[in-house]
This record gives C-alpha cells, structure tokens and sequence, in this order.
C-alpha cells in the first residue's frame, strides 16, 4: 500500500489546517511512517493527528475508525485532571501557585485522613505537584493483573468504601518526587480535592470550566462522575484541544 498524503478537511471545529511542507514538516519521513501503519508494522492503531503551531497538518484514521467515532482514551484523559487542578488553582478554589499550593503536603491537603498519613511521617513529604506528576514513592500496582481483578490495585481502589484512604494506606516504597510510578489512585485524590474545595462532582466542574468554554459541551460521557479516571469516551478529533 503506497500513502498519498492529503491536507487535512476543513470543517467547521475552530481549526485552521495546512499542509505539512508549509509547516516545515519532512512530508517523505511522514509518508515513511504512514506507509509502516498501514503496512501493520505499528500494531492496531486507530488514529493519527498531528497539530503544530495551532493548525491541523495530519488527520488520519485507520479500519472502522473515523473523526465521528468516540473512543476509549483510557489515561489519556488523564491529562484533564491537572488542567482542573490549575483551573481551581486559578478561579481560587485551591490555593495557587503563587501562594504555594503545589508545596502543600497529604496532611494539609488531606486532614480528614490524619490518621493515616500520620502512620507514616515520610507520607508528610508527599506534596501536591508529586500528586500531579505521579511521583509519591507510594506502593502501587496495575500492572500485574488485570483491571477486573480483585488483586489489582486500580480494582481494590475502586471498589472499596473510602478510596482516597486506600491508596494513603499504601506504604511509601520511593522518596516522593524521585520516581514516576503509574498510580490511577493519585488521580482519584485529585478529584477528591476538586470535589472538597468546590463542591462539585469532577464531570460537574469540567463542564462548566472548561468543556462548556471551549464549546465541547456533552462530549464527556463518564463512568463515574467522581473521577477524572472516568473521563473517557471522546473522539479523536476532539481530543486534540487539549493538547
């Protein structure tokens, strides 16, 4: 199969599109890549876009794939929970940057689990920006078994009564801040945190500070309103706004 690169069609979303030469991009080494993906070198890919200097250059989508089609985006959408974060950082629900909210430990942010951060005084050290970045040396693990089963940690958190207080029951195996662990239980904190301070679900404060704003209002479809785990089911297309 030999790929015959198109400029991406414009419709009416707010984006501009060019064409990759005029964007200073090398069209031989993308048509190299194309041709790979469609050659099945790459394994079972769905999509690809790329956006460079605020224009839409590539608009790609493989099999029963199309830019109407909603997706999985699984830890992708991640991503959202920090843009929330700073959004309630900036509206003043949680305290900002200047004032030093990123340096504010688990017991601060946390008091209501004093108890259990207190079990352990190196959990005092774990600050919000390692909450953020995945890096609070605390023992996680969904990896090993699979997301239905009840060994794995994502499950147990999920699943139990009072989930902030399971994954602050964990044992803290890394200095917080020295090393990135995968820990979908950091995520659920920070919807915690959004949910104390504004008194909003997670689904609730992202449509009206960012979905409804950006004009994307009820593309979010969410398992569990609580989480920005939950925040999931998007088109490709669409996704691409937020970076």
């Amino acid at each position: 199969m030999n790929y015959e690169y198109k400029i991406p069609k414009k419709i009416d979303d707010g984006w501009k599109t060019l064409s990759l030469t005029e964007e200073g991009i090398d069209l031989n080494k993308i048509e190299d890549l194309m041709n790979n993906i469609l050659n099945g070198n790459f394994g079972n890919l769905q999509s690809l876009l790329i956006v460079k200097n605020g224009k839409l250059i590539l608009e790609e989508y493989f099999g029963e794939y199309d830019r109407n089609k909603k997706q999985d985006l699984a830890s992708v959408a991640k991503s959202i929970g920090s843009i929330l974060i700073g959004i309630a950082m900036d509206k003043g629900f949680i305290e900002g940057i200047a004032q030093g909210g990123l340096e504010k430990n688990v017991l601060k942010l946390f008091p209501e689990h004093e108890g259990t951060i207190n079990e352990n005084v190196r959990k005092q050290k774990i600050l919000l920006k390692h909450i953020l970045s995945m890096s609070a040396g605390l023992e996680w693990d969904e990896q090993t078994y699979s997301y239905d089963n009840p060994k794995n940690d994502w499950f147990k958190a999920s699943h139990c009564d009072n989930s902030v207080k399971f994954v602050l029951q964990k044992p803290v195996i890394h200095p917080p801040g020295k090393r990135f662990q995968y820990n979908g239980g950091l995520t659920i904190m920070l919807s915690d945190l959004i949910k104390k301070n504004t008194r909003m679900d997670a689904d609730e404060f992202a449509e009206k500070y960012l979905f409804t704003p950006l004009g994307n209002r009820r593309l979010l479809l969410a398992e569990d309103r609580r989480w920005f785990n939950r925040f999931r089911w998007w088109t490709f297309s669409k996704t691409k706004r937020y970076g």
